[in-house]
């Protein structure tokens, strides 16, 4: 049996854990029944683990147990590059998982069940879903729906060299914001999600200015940069 799963770019501008969009770039598995066993080809192959632990078969436990497959892993997308790897190989055992196991789950279903391990559902919606989606919580549980099948624009990956997790890049966010910087921000990302589905690259151009998260990101970077 085969599955993959494609990178993701997720905050786009205003679209702070709200926006994301799937790339073309994928991480493939192919597994079958038999003694344990974990490949890693490609991206983290010397650091990834080759256990139970690793996280794209705690994702495929939820639905079958992965003794009981041989997996061989081909990753593509470079680990903690900003490029959704974790949400991707999530993705990747959910799917996996399902087929193993002989059923028929939507993608709305996967998302409540992958979101305990990714905690932030953008990447994840994006992966599940493909194209360019929006999500929200309704009523506890995460939802998702895809607003488009690509963007408007061509996208073009400048992966870094530097690494750094989510919850790093997430530490320098202030717990407030000024009224104004809100307000900012809701106008833009009426206008992103406008500009994604008219398929209007001018619009999205005004779209992409952001006051809640991509500041402090930066300065977070540059501070870093600067300890390095």
């Amino acid at each position: 049996m085969f599955a993959k799963a494609p990178a993701s770019t997720a905050n786009l501008g205003p679209g702070f854990d709200a926006a994301a969009a799937a790339l073309d770039l994928w991480n493939e598995v192919s597994f079958e029944a038999g003694p344990f066993a974990v490949e890693l080809d490609g991206e983290g192959a010397d650091e990834l683990p080759r256990d139970a632990t690793h996280l794209a078969l705690r994702a495929f436990a939820v639905f079958a147990s992965p003794e009981r497959y041989s997996f061989r892993f081909t990753n593509r997308i470079p680990l903690e590059r900003g490029l959704g790897s974790s949400a991707a190989a999530i993705g990747l055992g959910l799917v996996a998982g399902a087929a193993a196991a002989g059923r028929t789950v939507s993608a709305g279903e996967l998302l409540a069940a992958g979101v305990r391990f990714e905690g932030h559902a953008d990447n994840l919606a994006a992966v599940l879903n493909g194209g360019v989606c929006v999500t929200w919580q309704a009523h506890g549980a995460p939802r998702a729906r895809r607003i488009a099948v690509d963007m408007p624009v061509t996208p073009i990956l400048a992966v870094p060299s530097a690494r750094t997790s989510t919850a790093h890049s997430r530490n320098g966010l202030p717990a407030t914001i000024a009224h104004g910087d809100a307000a900012a921000n809701a106008g833009a990302a009426t206008l992103l999600g406008a500009a994604i589905v008219a398929g209007d690259a001018e619009l999205l151009r005004h779209a992409f200015h952001d006051r809640l998260h991509e500041q402090y990101r930066l300065a977070g970077a540059q501070l870093l940069q600067k300890r390095r």
